[in-house]
């Protein structure tokens, strides 16, 4: 979803999505929508990964460390296009106790907390 986002950012003048419809606009770049759901959610109509709303529309190109910049995250908001802050991860996470977070560069990892 990350690499998505950051080819899509490639293509709009180092714009990302706009958080508000930010899975539909990376569909073209992921190929599939079975991406956007996490497994451990057992209902196919929840999502469970959330955008950093403060990302809406920023220029890429102006981050300082995207490296450090937390863009998709595993989040309580389970909605489609759910968007809004880090502090929205589940605690304890998901996933054996951990949330997986994408940075803005296009590395991922396993998490306890932020």
């Amino acid at each position: 979803m990350v690499l998505g986002c950051v080819m899509y950012a490639y293509d709009y003048d180092e714009k990302l999505p706009f958080a508000s419809k930010w899975m539909d606009t990376i569909v073209p770049y992921t190929k599939n929508q079975g991406v956007f759901h996490d497994p451990s959610r057992a209902n196919d109509s929840e999502y469970g990964y959330a955008f950093e709303g403060r990302a809406s529309g920023l220029d890429s190109s102006k981050v300082d460390a995207p490296d450090a910049y937390p863009l998709i995250f595993d989040s309580t908001l389970t909605g489609k296009s759910a968007a809004g802050p880090t502090s929205t991860m589940p605690l304890p996470g998901r996933h054996e106790g951990t949330n997986s977070v994408g940075y803005l560069d296009g590395h991922a990892k396993s998490i306890v907390h932020l």
